[in-house]
């Protein structure tokens, strides 16, 4: 995930509007992605969605406008409840989640290719309070280790306010802490545990995909498996690759590319240049 999170609102920033006010409650109904690298060959990712969430995605090449057999796979698994099974990160990421009787995330399993795998736990020890943990096998194994307890407080709108280690095993965050302001549901201001403070920018343009991630996993349970990226430091790029939690798309992002911006903020297309040369335009489609 590329820099989908941060910053403060100063600037407003409309490429092109739309005029036709049915727009204003329009929902997301699919995406297309259009990777166009080189002369006559183009590589399109359709999303479907399903009761409004995420669920499949075709993949096409084009070449020289035809079509060279799509293929469609499922990337969302859903439980009979709504919540996610599991779900496809990537090309050779899968992430299961685990919840208990009241719907609450509390453990997720993460495997890397054919082998490798990490586990996770998570103790809700209050409404606001969460303790993310590493383990070394599934979270309800009696015999699992924990290696790294990350203390999340959230705020009354779930998003996280402070993020640090707890090293004494008492749920209490005395280690390496970060904290977060927020404006309009955006991350404003970081403070780092090693005394650094980044204050962010953004667009006006809704991030179109946060919002689908959140409709779909859930915005609380979003944030607590990006736990390990709260506690991190800005310069790493782990913290801005992965946070990907505000509402906003950043102000230089939305400045590297060209925009369709309905009057409702969410954006009908993008056009931006990949590296290598050639365009990627990301088309959302609505009912």
């Amino acid at each position: 995930m590329k820099k989908a999170a941060i910053l403060f609102i100063t600037f407003l920033f409309i490429s092109c509007t739309t005029n036709d006010s049915d727009t204003q409650n329009s929902q997301i109904i699919g995406y297309k992605i259009d990777y166009n690298s080189s002369p006559g060959y183009n590589f399109v990712r359709v999303g479907h969605l399903l009761n409004g969430k995420l669920y499949s995605e075709t993949h096409e090449d084009v070449l020289n406008g035809i079509s060279q057999e799509p293929v469609t796979e499922q990337i969302y698994f859903y439980n009979a409840d709504g919540t996610v099974n599991h779900y496809k990160q990537g090309e050779d990421r899968m992430v299961y989640l685990y919840y208990d009787a009241g719907q609450n995330l509390v453990g997720a399993k993460l495997v890397l290719g054919a082998a490798n795998a990490a586990y996770y736990r998570f103790r809700h020890i209050s409404a606001n309070v969460v303790i993310f943990e590493r383990l070394n096998l599934l979270y309800d194994d009696p015999n699992a280790v924990t290696s790294q307890s990350i203390v999340l407080q959230f705020n009354a709108d779930n998003d996280v306010i402070m993020a640090g280690l707890d090293t004494n095993s008492d749920n209490v965050a005395d280690s390496q802490i970060n904290t977060f302001s927020y404006t309009n549901h955006n991350i404003a201001s970081a403070t780092f545990w090693d005394g650094s403070i980044q204050n962010f920018d953004y667009s006006n343009i809704i991030e179109n995909f946060n919002h689908l991630r959140e409709i779909s996993v859930g915005k609380k349970n979003l944030r607590i498996i990006s736990g390990e990226c709260y506690h991190v430091l800005y310069n790493s790029d782990y913290f801005l690759d992965n946070i990907g939690t505000s509402n906003n798309v950043l102000l230089e992002d939305a400045n590297s590319a060209v925009y369709n911006v309905l009057p409702n903020n969410f954006y009908t297309s993008k056009t931006e240049a990949v590296t290598g040369g050639g365009t990627k335009v990301t088309t959302f489609f609505f009912n």
